[in-house]
């Protein structure tokens, strides 16, 4: 695993307070580059979350814990049963029996 130097997103905005826009742009973006990168290889993360979210030394993000993850997940496969933070799951997720 690569080695990310920065605090979690979580941390860091609790340190620096709110972020600017540019800033809340290109985290999301590069979130959302990793978690592409990652259904295009079959595996749902199932856990994201701003602690999960790391900050290299260099301001860029890297997802982290993969702890609940599922790999093979390709065409129309369906993750099964419940995984991850409560609070950060989807309403699908957490209602689903």
């Amino acid at each position: 695993m690569e080695y990310a130097s920065g605090n979690s997103l979580e941390k860091f905005i609790k340190r620096t307070g709110k972020l600017k826009m540019d800033a809340i742009t290109f985290y999301t973006a590069e979130i959302i580059c990793g978690l592409q990168f990652l259904h295009a290889n079959g595996i749902v993360h199932r856990d994201i979350k701003l602690d999960n979210i790391l900050l290299t030394g260099e301001g860029h993000i890297k997802i982290a814990d993969f702890g609940v993850a599922v790999e093979g997940m390709f065409g129309q496969r369906k993750v099964k049963g419940k995984a991850g933070t409560v609070k950060y799951m989807a309403p699908e997720v957490s209602c689903s029996e």
